[in-house]
């Protein structure tokens, strides 16, 4: 529950400070447009192969690894804005990965949920777990921006990369084996 409330804040600042910071770099509502695109197109063409993947494989392990790898993909955009790097060009290439491993993340924890709570408490847990996602994107957006105000939007980046580090820190912390059933095809 912890790793999941801070991976959906995580995501809701990142959809707020990354078209913010696009728009800081070219003023061009057509580039935010691209970068938004390049944010949600992935789960088109992405989600039913994670969930597929999910089914299939160690679950914990494919959150960990999500969220560790949107943490350094992440941090590659404001690492650029602090080097004065080509940071548009930084943003275009991590945008689509950051997307499919949300993806991912996304798939591993929806098949995790039976497992870390039992049948009987599934609907109960599912329904916290959605509140708490939710929460992440109502608050989200709103620490984006005053961040983005206060601090850039790039280093609001920062921020976002180290909330997915502690996620996957997190998810390192459990220890029930949330692996598929073997007998599955």
């Amino acid at each position: 529950l912890t790793s999941q409330g801070v991976s959906a804040l995580g995501d809701a600042v990142s959809f707020t400070a990354l078209p913010l910071l696009v728009l800081a770099l070219t003023g061009s509502g057509l580039w935010m447009g691209v970068v938004g695109a390049l944010s949600t197109l992935p789960d088109l063409f992405f989600g039913m192969i994670a969930g597929a993947l999910a089914d299939r494989s160690d679950r914990k392990r494919m959150m960990f690894l999500a969220d560790l790898g949107r943490a350094i993909l992440t941090a590659l955009i404001p690492l650029s804005v602090v080097l004065g790097g080509p940071t548009l060009a930084v943003i275009l290439l991590v945008t689509a990965p950051m997307s499919i491993l949300r993806s991912f993340f996304l798939a591993g924890y929806t098949a995790s949920v039976p497992i870390l709570v039992g049948r009987p408490q599934l609907a109960r847990a599912n329904s916290i777990f959605e509140a708490v996602y939710s929460f992440g994107y109502i608050i989200g957006p709103a620490i984006a921006g005053l961040l983005a105000a206060t601090i850039g939007a790039g280093l609001t980046l920062a921020i976002d990369a180290a909330s997915f580090a502690i996620s996957s820190f997190v998810l390192a912390l459990i220890r029930r084996d949330l692996r598929a059933p073997a007998e599955r095809s």
